[in-house]
């Protein structure tokens, strides 16, 4: 599992250590910097929390590479994130994503299909989607598989293009309306 991001507090982090304090056996990856580096540093110690990783800032090739080889990226943020584009590019290497069910996180992961979806701040409930991820391999597979088909058809240069021009078709169209 992966999580990527600044080491704030409204990004979910004591919400993502006690789930795996819940979950020991999964091995968790931390790529970001920020306020709480050394606060972070010190729960996974005192916590005993051994297959948990902290490997700091990274460049984006690093950051990348850590992505593709994931089985699962979450996003534990506490906060309405506006477009979490590592959501994004999660779903563009095919990669299923467990999210707080919070503002456009809870738009852009469509749980069951493009990955699961949690209580913000609920540990235990991020702590059984990791589980129930983490056992149900050839199902999370598909949702990968199912973010990478999301990304061709809504993200991607040409099919985002698309949906753009509908959406100023649109609107151009509601304006010559109201002025009649």
């Amino acid at each position: 599992a992966l999580y990527i991001g600044r080491l704030s507090p409204e990004k979910g982090l004591d919400t993502l250590l006690d789930a795996w304090h819940a979950s020991p056996h999964i091995p968790l990856k931390l790529i970001g910097d920020g306020p709480l580096f050394e606060q972070v540093q010190r729960n996974i110690n005192d916590k005993c929390l051994a297959p948990v990783t902290m490997l700091g800032k990274k460049n984006r090739s690093e950051t990348l590479s850590y992505l593709r080889a994931a089985r699962l990226l979450i996003v534990p943020s506490l906060c309405y994130e506006n477009f979490p584009l590592v959501i994004v590019e999660a779903y563009a290497m095919g990669i299923p994503v467990v999210a707080s069910r919070l503002g456009a996180m809870a738009e852009i992961v469509k749980d069951g299909i493009t990955g699961l979806l949690f209580s913000p701040g609920d540990h235990l409930d991020l702590a059984a989607k990791v589980s129930w991820a983490w056992q149900h391999c050839q199902e999370m597979e598909e949702m990968g598989s199912n973010a990478r088909q999301a990304y061709t058809e809504r993200y991607a240069k040409g099919a985002n293009y698309q949906i753009l021009m509908g959406a100023y078709s649109f609107a151009a169209k509601n304006q010559k309306a109201s002025q009649h």
